[in-house]
């Protein structure tokens, strides 16, 4: 089923978090890191507009964590 996007692209930025969202929420494993990892460095952008998001990303990829 092909979706069409928002004057503004609202579609594609709305897909975007949810999927940040569940990769958050996701279990721990190395494919989650790999995944944030991409995201961080391929959509620095999209983190910066939306900056609760971009900070859990960061957390999430510091040792801190673990």
């Amino acid at each position: 089923m092909y979706k069409t996007l928002d004057k503004d692209g609202n579609l594609k930025i709305n897909s975007f978090i949810n999927f940040l969202i569940y990769l958050l929420i996701s279990p721990y494993d190395n494919e989650k890191v790999d995944l944030l990892n991409i995201v961080k460095k391929n959509y620095g952008r999209e983190l910066e507009a939306n900056q609760q998001l971009g900070l859990y990303v960061t957390n999430f990829l510091s040792f801190d964590l673990i």
